[in-house]
């Protein structure tokens, strides 16, 4: 079974070696860098005479325990940006010029949140799944900046 040195669930499909190579699927369920360490206690050294120690024929995987790692990157699936409406609720601006929720008229002030969703996640309800190794200082993979700039006519 894998580990990973993050939070978030993290799943692998199952690995069927042929000719030493196996392909799987690796699901994470937060963003960041995840390293991925895979152990085999019951592998057999047997049949790799370059595992062997020339002297000994003993096998030289540590403890008898073959271990590899990989690293995952991975970003949010998207992000939410929701505006708040006038009764203060973060709402999924949906609306078009004949009805809906829609951002302020240009010119005036408006409050947004903005998260990191996980896969598939609702948006801009209580529900939102969010990928909180997003926000991890040492592990963020950039750094969003919203900058407003405002220009007056004379």
């Amino acid at each position: 079974m894998p580990s990973a040195n993050q939070s978030g669930a993290i799943s692998m499909s199952s690995l069927d070696f042929k000719d030493g190579l196996a392909k799987s699927s690796v699901t994470f369920t937060d963003s960041g860098e995840a390293t991925i360490t895979l152990k085999d206690s019951e592998f057999d050294c047997d049949s790799f005479d370059e595992l062997k120690d020339p002297d000994t024929k003993e096998c030289q995987i540590d403890g008898g325990i073959l271990t590899g790692e990989f690293s995952v990157k991975s970003r949010p699936w998207k992000f939410s940006v929701c505006p708040q409406n006038t009764e203060g609720e973060y709402v999924s601006a949906n609306g078009n010029s004949k009805g809906g929720n829609a951002f302020v008229p240009a010119g005036q002030s408006f409050s947004v949140r903005v998260a990191p969703l996980k896969y598939n996640s609702p948006e801009c309800v209580e529900q939102e799944e969010i990928t909180q190794n997003y926000f991890y200082r040492r592990h963020l993979l950039s750094c969003h900046i919203l900058s407003i700039l405002q220009v007056m006519a004379n």
